[in-house]
Formats: structure tokens, sequence, C-alpha cells
């Protein structure tokens, strides 16, 4: 590999690294999502809020809410 571009395979400067980011989640949202008030489903789950908008209305208890790639 020539990550530098010099020509010269295999040298320390060729090295590449990266990081990943690991969501395990219950429920996964990638469309726009109303959780009305008596809506239960999503109680106790972890939810991935994915490039999208997700309206929780009423009060709920979640174990986790991700929110990636501009989600809100």
């Amino acid at each position: 590999m020539d990550q530098n571009q010099n020509g010269v395979n295999g040298e320390a400067g060729d090295g590449f690294k990266t990081s990943v980011v690991y969501i395990s989640a219950n429920a996964n949202f990638t469309s726009a999502t109303t959780i009305g008030e008596t809506n239960t489903t999503y109680e106790g789950k972890d939810l991935l809020i994915d490039g999208t908008t997700v309206t929780i209305n009423g009060a709920h208890q979640f174990n986790s809410v991700h929110l990636v790639h501009g989600g809100c």
C-alpha cells in the first residue's frame, strides 16, 4: 500500500488508521416518525435515529437514543 503516494509501498508513512463506532439498537429510524404519547412500542429500547427526525410526544423511557448523520 502506498498511502503517502510517493511510489514506494510498505513504508512507515504508508500506515492507515481509522475508527469505527458500533451502535447496537433495537429500533432504527431512517424516515420521519412520531412516537405518540400512548405508544409504548419503544419503551426500554435502544433507538438509532439515522439522518431523520423523530418526534417524541409525552413521557417515555428509552434505554438509549443515538443520533447519527444529522438525526434529530
